[in-house]
């Protein structure tokens, strides 16, 4: 089920949505278009596809494909967040949604970097994909509509309308699982099943590191090596906070205190060099999370991050806390200007050339207090 509450962000002219909420627990059979974006999947070769949920009569999942149809990327243009008119949805998306402003068609995504790998130790090197040849780096280019080196994109985005104001405290809950079998456990190839960043950021990191640098996730979920793992971000420090066993059943020792294990995502720093956050954590009894390969896991997310003052984010695993991160979180603000929570889900790696399938039950968001 999801319960959005939140503030438009230009696309639409009103805020119904935001105080009434929605619900949708995939049980439709079909994408709710008030709720998700998929301009960012390929609804043509690889849509989203909506099966019957084998745990629950008369309950759905969904189901998201990395292949060789996500390779390059899809740019996300407005007017790909209204349903085709022709379509069943269309109909009752334009009972429930202000008129689409047309002026507004436009692509809006700016490049959103996977950064270091946290599976490999820290080394001064760059990362490099061996999946990623010249011939596949050849047919990515020749799809592709984000630049880059070779990588994979189906996700699912909020729609504007239900974005919330960076500083405000929300509650993301999403339960799904991943692949049993991982084509490579050993190339920390990288991989996003979810993440949440601001938009915009200040101006002045693009003025301090080039035009084409851009923000990562303040917070992600990640699957390298089908490892499930969680960071955070503290301007251009990426700090992991949170992670299943490794392949070979090993575990991290966390501990209270200043977060360990950070890598700079600062585009002038070589992958593999570390950093220095401010930013403190506090484990539950239990910290080592669940791996979601071949079974259903539920993430909890309580998501606030700012840096005019402490924030925090507070993971949870099927109803145990397994750390609250609290500190400076993410990137300056324009001051001026209101900056929003853009939340996707999907798969977003580096290429593999393998078939791999995230299926989603539910996923929730609701306001904090």
């Amino acid at each position: 089920m999801i319960v959005v509450q939140g503030a438009i962000l230009g696309l639409w002219a009103g805020d119904t949505l935001a105080q009434s909420g929605v619900n949708d627990d995939f049980g439709a059979g079909e994408l709710d278009w008030v709720v998700w974006c998929p301009c960012q999947v390929d609804m043509k070769d690889a849509p989203v596809r909506f099966l019957p949920d084998p745990d629950q009569a008369g309950d759905g999942i969904i189901a998201i494909v990395a292949d060789e149809a996500s390779l390059g990327g899809n740019e996300c243009r407005r007017g790909e967040c209204v349903p085709p008119r022709s379509s069943r949805a269309f109909d009752l998306y334009a009972t429930r949604m202000p008129p689409f402003d047309t002026r507004l068609a436009d692509v809006y995504t700016e490049p959103e970097p996977l950064g270091p790998s946290f599976i490999i130790e820290p080394q001064a090197k760059a990362f490099k994909n061996p999946h990623c040849t010249p011939e596949v780096q050849k047919r990515h280019n020749a799809a592709s509509e984000e630049n880059g080196p070779c990588f994979q994109r189906q996700e699912l985005r909020l729609q504007d309308n239900e974005r919330h104001k960076v500083p405000e405290a929300f509650r993301y809950t999403i339960r799904f699982r991943m692949p049993h079998s991982i084509a490579d456990e050993e190339n920390s190839v990288r991989w996003v099943t979810a993440q949440w960043k601001h938009e915009p950021v200040s101006r002045r990191y693009k003025a301090e590191l080039g035009p084409d640098w851009s923000p990562s996730p303040f917070l992600a979920q990640r699957f390298d090596d089908g490892i499930l793992h969680v960071t955070v971000q503290d301007e251009d420090c990426r700090c992991t906070i949170a992670s299943a066993p490794k392949p070979d059943g090993s575990t991290e020792a966390w501990q209270d205190g200043a977060v360990q294990n950070c890598l700079s995502t600062r585009p002038t720093d070589p992958d593999g060099t570390t950093c220095v956050s401010t930013l403190r954590a506090q484990y539950g009894p239990d910290p080592v999370l669940t791996s979601p390969r071949g079974r259903w896991v539920e993430m909890s997310y309580r998501v606030q991050a700012d840096r005019s003052k402490d924030a925090v984010i507070e993971v949870s695993q099927d109803g145990r806390l397994i750390v609250r991160v609290t500190g400076r979180i993410g990137y300056d603000v324009n001051p001026l200007q209101d900056s929003y929570v853009k939340f996707k889900f999907g798969a977003y790696r580096d290429y593999m050339p393998s078939v791999d399938e995230m299926q989603v039950d539910s996923v929730s968001i609701a306001p904090l207090p």
